[in-house]
């Protein structure tokens, strides 16, 4: 099995599922781009910190962050894709749901090739995907890895196992609050229970006065 940090699992929970490809492809990305560290700053070079670029952009501007041309968090994020709040891009959750769509974008481009979708994952413009391919050994590693993972599985450090959540409740047709899980709920028209209890009332009479002793 392969644990996951909690942080980290959340965010491949969050992230990684109802894709065309499977789940440990983009957790292979990750692993390769940042070894699943979400606060890693790398590229180029890698000699700035997130308390670094978070001081920048609070002294300089989100713009003078950006011109550091460095990627971020557990996908590796390049500054080219940046939005402000900086801060949101080390979020594990939100970095990697990025990831996830990025690399969905490149799979479904490439005709679900797994192996073309890696390559371009850090190839924005990829006018040579050849030399991605085999010039770099990250795309078989993470094809490969890919394969380990599925056959290993992935867990949360509790021993918790990785898979799609389970869809929420339908709301109940009348728009009411559903009742919590397990719980048994009963939907009573209080009219009709009254004029049932009025009923029986008074064919208790009628039974009572059919077998009351003659005097």
């Amino acid at each position: 099995m392969v644990a996951l940090a909690p942080a980290v699992f959340a965010a491949y929970q969050a992230a990684a599922f109802n894709r065309p490809y499977r789940p440990t492809l983009l957790l292979a990305v990750a692993e390769w781009e940042s070894g699943l560290q979400p606060d890693i700053v790398g590229d180029p070079p890698n000699t700035r910190t997130r308390s670094d670029l978070l001081a920048l952009e609070r002294s300089q501007g989100f713009a003078a962050a950006v011109a550091t041309g460095h990627s971020i968090g557990l996908g590796q994020i390049n500054a080219i894709h940046w939005t402000p709040p900086l801060d949101q891009w080390f979020d594990p959750t939100f970095n990697l749901r990025f990831a996830g769509d990025y690399l969905e974008q490149q799979y479904r481009r490439h005709g679900g090739d797994e192996r073309l979708a890696a390559a371009a994952y850090r190839g924005p413009a990829m006018t040579d995907i050849n030399g991605w391919l085999w010039d770099r050994p990250r795309t078989s590693w993470i094809v490969d890895r890919a394969g380990q993972l599925d056959a290993e599985g992935v867990v949360s450090l509790g021993g918790e196992p990785a898979g799609p959540e389970a869809p929420p409740a339908p709301p109940p047709a009348d728009g009411g609050t559903p009742p919590p899980a397990g719980e048994l709920t009963v939907d009573i028209d209080f009219i009709e229970l009254g004029a049932a209890f009025s009923d029986l009332g008074a064919a208790g009479a009628r039974a009572a006065a059919a077998i009351r002793p003659r005097s």
